[in-house]
């Protein structure tokens, strides 16, 4: 992670909420300016982001799937594709082949 990268969390007692957000990529909805560049944990990013042959913009969707893996890692107690022992690229390309983390039985849900 490079400077001024932080995660926030948020956690509202009074309405019981949970906010977290990257705000490395953040922007105004509707903005004009957005950044195309893939940068941060792969395991995380929107699969459509990571192909390069087609432009792909950042949106709701995307961060639903970033949620997802989240969920996912809680419940496995697991980080996805393992990935602090493995090559970004060998994991970039095996998400790009359509490889995904499985349900994991023992969660619980």
């Amino acid at each position: 992670m490079g400077p001024c990268q932080y995660i926030h969390f948020v956690y509202n007692l009074k309405s019981d909420t949970i906010k977290l957000a990257d705000f490395g990529r953040s922007c105004l909805k509707g903005s004009k300016s957005y950044n195309t560049e893939v940068w941060g944990v792969i395991s995380y990013i929107d699969p459509k982001m990571l192909d390069r042959e087609i432009p792909y913009k950042l949106n709701e969707k995307s961060g639903i799937y970033n949620l997802g893996v989240i969920f996912w890692e809680l419940t496995s107690r697991s980080s996805p594709f393992n990935y602090e022992m493995r090559d970004n690229y060998v994991v970039m390309l095996e998400i790009l082949s359509g490889k995904r983390e499985k349900p994991i039985s023992t969660s619980g849900f």
